[in-house]
């Protein structure tokens, strides 16, 4: 197997959902990868259009980029109030 560093940046996200009663979002982006390490972004408060500027480092072992899972990106709006944060959305990226 050969093992690759992936490198992702996280730039900005647009046109969110409205989560908030102020018809905004405190948004944070989780990135799900195949180390299995908690990575996720910064908030940004009150913001349908937040910009994030961040890079994630991670290792995967794969046989062909074919063969690689997506790496997945889950958008959430913090809610430190409840016990759960409000899901909005997801991007996959293909490695192939």
């Amino acid at each position: 197997m050969n093992v690759t560093n992936i490198r992702i940046f996280v730039f900005q996200a647009r046109d969110l959902p409205a989560a908030d009663d102020n018809g905004l979002t405190d948004c944070y982006i989780k990135v799900w990868n195949f180390e299995g390490k908690p990575l996720q972004t910064e908030v940004v408060n009150e913001t349908l259009n937040p910009i994030f500027y961040q890079a994630f480092d991670f290792a995967h072992q794969y046989q062909t980029f074919d063969e690689a899972p997506p790496i997945i990106l889950n958008v959430w709006d913090k809610k430190p109030a409840l016990e759960c944060d409000k899901f909005l959305g997801r991007c996959l990226i293909y490695l192939d």
